[in-house]
């Protein structure tokens, strides 16, 4: 039995992704870049730095992503593929 080895983005591929998958969410929400920095304490210009690919966010501002839009942070930070459905319980 064979695995294929998938391979992982390079770093700037999953900033970039983060970038985009945070605008996708604030416009989801129908936000202003304004709206979602004081939302987390932050500077709107950095908002627009982690969407334009320009910063990386750390841990913990990742983190408060995940919280204020309700997804998982993996999926917000490129590691996983999609966003993972929630699986019920019978």
């Amino acid at each position: 039995m064979t695995t294929k080895n998938k391979i992982k983005p390079k770093r700037k591929d999953k900033i970039t992704l983060f970038g985009k998958r945070l605008r996708k969410l604030r416009l989801e929400k129908g936000w202003s870049q304004q709206e979602l920095a004081n939302k987390l304490g932050c500077s709107k210009s950095l908002i627009s730095f982690y969407e334009n690919a320009q910063r990386e966010a750390g841990f913990t501002v990742l983190y408060e992503l995940s919280e204020i839009f309700g997804v998982n942070a993996g999926y917000l930070s490129g590691e996983l593929p999609e966003e993972p459905k929630l699986k019920k319980i019978i």
